[in-house]
């Protein structure tokens, strides 16, 4: 066992759920891409007394619900990114904070465990799959509908009880495709209840939308993502962002979200969405240089922005 330890992790864009009507017997299946930042970056250290970063102590709190506690602990944010913008800060602090912890006092859980104890994943398994890496894209086959499994509607938020979702597709983008995120100002936070509201009042979607949804993941942005093509996998994105839960999730946002995706795509983004509820946007362009540029142009409706490539590597520990 170490004195101390340092977990880093990376944020994800939530490209969709893919289905919110659950009559096939499965519901949720998330699609989402990995980013190399912004990361969050939580230290562990052994102490003679608890010392816990604010933001910290409910996940600190939520691991000694269930995992006995051996030793006193300092517990530090060194650096996070925004709450509640669609990035998945929350899974991600949940799972370092649980990860740092667990290395600590020498326990060795896996991600999947860690989960578990953490609550995470019920409705998405991309924060969760790309905690453990293996892949900057990944694509999860949701939970089972019914009886024998979920019967509801709702946010990972109010699914506690129920698997990380895994994973069914795990590969890796290509190295020169970059992702320019952006915040913009007058976004909304949608998170909490909330969120949930939106989930139950639009649930169940129509069976054609779920449908339409499947067809461009499986038979246009996967292919494009295997051939490289970065085109038609912008061109699967913008569609997504017109049809089943994507749609609902848009609809929800201010006005200044969906001027900043047009905006993106004057400019020049082969695809443009928002991740997860957003506010959070992304536009996919090819290297640097094209990043740059778009980047540039859309800073005046940019509270935040990050330039991003895809990240296959999962968090990792680091000296503290």
């Amino acid at each position: 066992m170490s004195d101390s330890v340092g977990v880093e992790a990376h944020a994800r864009l939530h490209v969709c759920l893919i289905d919110l009507n659950g009559s096939i017997g499965r519901v949720d299946g998330s699609v989402g891409i990995i980013l190399s930042q912004p990361v969050v970056r939580v230290v562990a250290r052994k102490a003679s007394r608890d010392v816990i970063n604010e933001e910290l102590l409910p996940f600190a709190k939520k691991f000694f619900q269930t995992v006995p506690r051996t030793l006193s602990v300092e517990l530090e944010l060194d650096e996070c990114f925004e709450r509640h913008v669609g990035l998945g800060s929350t899974t991600q602090l949940a799972l370092s904070v649980a990860r740092s912890l667990s290395e600590l006092m020498g326990l060795g859980y896996s991600v999947r465990e860690l989960a578990r104890i953490m609550g995470r994943g019920g409705t998405s398994g991309i924060g969760v799959a790309g905690f453990e890496g293996g892949g900057s894209l990944i694509v999860d086959g949701g939970h089972r509908f019914g009886p024998n499994g979920k019967t509801g509607f709702t946010s990972s938020d109010y699914s506690e009880g129920f698997e990380a979702a895994k994973p069914i597709v795990k590969m890796c983008l290509p190295t020169d495709w970059r992702f320019v995120v952006v915040v913009p100002r007058g976004g909304k936070k949608v998170y909490g209840e909330v969120e949930k509201s939106v989930f139950e009042r639009v649930s169940p979607l129509p069976a054609e939308e779920v449908g339409l949804v499947s067809r461009v993941v499986l038979l246009k942005l996967l292919p494009a993502a295997v051939e490289g093509n970065l085109e038609e996998f912008g061109e699967a994105i913008n569609m997504l962002q017109q049809t089943g839960f994507k749609k609902r999730e848009l609809e929800s946002q201010s006005q200044s979200v969906l001027e900043a995706i047009s905006e993106g795509l004057r400019l020049g983004a082969a695809g443009a969405g928002m991740s997860s509820f957003g506010p959070a946007v992304y536009f996919l362009v090819k290297g640097d240089r094209e990043a740059n540029r778009l980047a540039e142009g859309i800073d005046h409706v940019a509270y935040k922005k990050y330039i991003c490539s895809p990240w296959g590597g999962g968090a990792s520990l680091f000296k503290a």
